[in-house]
């Protein structure tokens, strides 16, 4: 399933752990990229010793909220797929488990980079 969001909206995307030890993971680095074998558009890290950027855990899950800015969503082209890659690392291991690379869709908006629409016009 490819998750869609959309351009323009601060929103936390939530990506799920699927290990059974939990407990056991140190840090997850998050990266974003047009293509895969394109440049680093955006970033992400959540560590359990709380030096996390733009990643929040939540509570009693195995799920990471990565946090996108309104400006990080304007990175990707609109209408178009944009891919995920994980790397997980465990306490005292140097060893980094398979993830899947997961593709996204990052939908149009009509809204420009700074327009703004308040209740005075």
């Amino acid at each position: 399933m490819i998750k869609r969001v959309k351009a323009g909206t601060a929103f936390a995307l939530p990506v799920k752990i699927r290990d059974s030890n939990f407990s056991d993971i140190s840090a997850i680095e998050f990266l974003f990229k047009q293509e895969k074998k394109g440049r680093t558009l955006k970033t992400a890290y959540w560590s359990r010793d709380g030096e996390s950027r733009d990643a929040v855990k939540r509570e009693n899950e195995n799920t990471i909220l990565v946090i996108f800015s309104r400006e990080d969503t304007y990175l990707f082209a609109q209408d178009e797929l944009f891919f995920l890659d994980t790397r997980i690392h465990y306490d005292g291991s140097d060893m980094n488990p398979f993830s899947d690379i997961v593709q996204l869709t990052m939908s149009e908006t009509l809204f420009g980079r700074a327009e703004e629409v308040t209740a005075d016009g």
